[in-house]
């Protein structure tokens, strides 16, 4: 009714205590479902909810409305009331009834081109096209409901949780709805990662597939994001057409891969420093395999691309996510594949066919990968070893796991 009427003639405010108002019940739900409410409960977040249908009605705020009904809900499932699952399908039909509201809204407005309150970011519009049931799965529920109890956000998931452990301590992310996005974006990353690593480069429906994933995972993570660099390297290790550029923008993005002179401007990159270093472990790995790729490709054997060995001698597969692990095996197989650079570069061809190897046999659980994938990934590192010291027994099993840490 308030906002039917309006706000005069509902409460006979005037305009300036009504826009105070709306911003501070606004900054008040917006910190509670960030874990800004130290006091959090049932009861604070349905006050909360209640507030939220006093506000302008914009898509963003019944964006926000859907994620606040699944968190809710959520928690009055684990709070012991007997069929959990009940409560989990009523929260999942409210929070998708708002989510569909909100994305009708969005596109009357985009349609009409009515001026909007809060203008929804480009990320968030395009996490808005996309289904409820494929962005707000079970995995991303559990992390938004654990960010807002102020739980360790990788409590009580099932699955692998490559680059989205570290997305709650990311500088980018400022909303609940970043959040969503950047875990969203990874979960879709690594979909189109795991894909790569089945099929062959031959399979046209599958490369495609890969391409449109990888796009959209760039297309909705936050800008400036870890989940963003993530996303844009992935697309020079999977994405052949126009690598060049692909790598050209990552760097841009993430900064110079080498150490800057301490007398020029470091501050081209829109990655935050401590993002870059803790969050983002082996990106600067890939983007280095994806440029060695490149060379590989635009000289093929009986060619010798001159920069390709200087690259692939800087490669250390170490602290490897799903991300840095597919870009490396991608390398390895390139140089087997060229006659020239398998030979000049052996050294380092047996060195990622052993530590690719020893990853996959230990860390390869935590991937997502199925176990059919894990061991073909496994047997080529193997066979390609083998080539190349002419052993059967390459040590695997004696090798400490810390090797690959």
């Amino acid at each position: 009714m308030r906002n039917v009427i309006g706000v005069s003639g509902y409460t006979g405010t005037t305009e300036e205590r009504e826009a105070g108002r709306v911003k501070a019940w606004s900054i008040a739900i917006d910190a509670q479902l960030a874990g800004g409410d130290s006091e959090v409960s049932k009861s604070r977040l349905t006050l909360t909810l209640l507030a939220s249908g006093t506000l302008p009605y914009t898509p963003t705020r019944v964006m926000l409305n859907a994620l606040h009904i699944r968190v809710l809900l959520w928690e009055v499932g684990n709070a012991g009331f007997n069929g959990f699952y009940m409560f989990h399908e009523v929260a999942a039909k409210l929070a998708r009834w708002k989510w569909n509201e909100a994305k009708q809204l969005h596109r009357m407005m985009a349609d009409t081109k009515v001026k909007q309150e809060e203008e929804l970011p480009e990320y968030l519009a395009a996490l808005l096209e996309q289904e409820y049931d494929d962005v707000l799965v079970d995995s991303i529920g559990q992390r938004a409901y654990n960010l807002a109890w102020n739980l360790p956000t990788s409590y009580n998931t099932d699955g692998s949780s490559d680059g989205m452990d570290n997305i709650v301590d990311d500088f980018a992310i400022r909303s609940p709805l970043d959040a969503v996005a950047a875990w969203y974006s990874s979960l879709v990353l690594q979909r189109a990662l795991s894909r790569s690593l089945d099929t062959k480069e031959d399979d046209v429906a599958a490369q495609r597939s890969i391409v449109e994933d990888v796009t959209l995972a760039i297309k909705i993570a936050p800008i400036g994001s870890a989940a963003q660099i993530r996303a844009l390297t992935g697309r020079t290790v999977l994405v052949k057409e126009k690598r060049g550029a692909s790598i050209a923008e990552s760097l841009q993005a993430l900064g110079p891969l080498e150490r800057p002179d301490k007398k020029r401007d470091a501050a081209s990159s829109y990655i935050h420093a401590s993002t870059s270093m803790i969050g983002l472990p082996d990106i600067k790995m890939s983007l280095r395999c994806a440029m060695a790729i490149a060379h590989l490709e635009r000289f093929p054997s009986p060619a010798s691309p001159e920069a390709a060995p200087r690259i692939i001698g800087t490669i250390s597969p170490v602290n490897l996510t799903l991300l840095g692990f597919t870009a490396a095996f991608k390398l390895m197989e390139k140089i087997n594949g060229h006659d020239i650079i398998a030979i000049s570069c052996t050294g380092s061809l047996e060195k990622l066919a052993c530590y690719l190897g020893i990853w996959i046999s230990y860390k390869g659980g935590e991937s997502g990968l199925a176990q059919e994938v894990k061991k073909g990934l496994a047997e080529r590192c193997l066979d390609i070893s083998r080539r190349i010291i002419g052993r059967e027994d390459l040590g695997y099993e004696s090798m400490s796991e810390d090797t690959v840490n």
